[in-house]
């Protein structure tokens, strides 16, 4: 599944970041890699974007960028 399919209050944990070399950068810069965990808080009045809880920072993602991060549910102890 995609972190965009994410309910919001769920957690899940990255597996594959499938995005182009200037959204990676972006994604590594605000701490988001494989292993990391992702919990889906708000979502704007039009659903785009969705704001996350990454590495204890509040993060807005687009839905776009949010479809190619793929991510396994469960918390992080459950899935290590």
């Amino acid at each position: 599944m995609t972190l965009n399919e994410l309910s919001i209050g769920e957690s899940a944990i990255v597996s594959k970041i499938d995005v182009d070399e200037n959204m990676t950068r972006r994604l590594l810069d605000i701490g988001l890699t494989e292993e990391t965990k992702v919990t889906s808080l708000y979502q704007s009045y039009m659903k785009d974007p969705t704001a996350y809880m990454i590495r204890g920072a509040v993060i807005a993602l687009r839905n776009k960028d949010a479809k190619k991060i793929h991510v396994i549910r469960g918390h992080h102890e459950d899935v290590l």
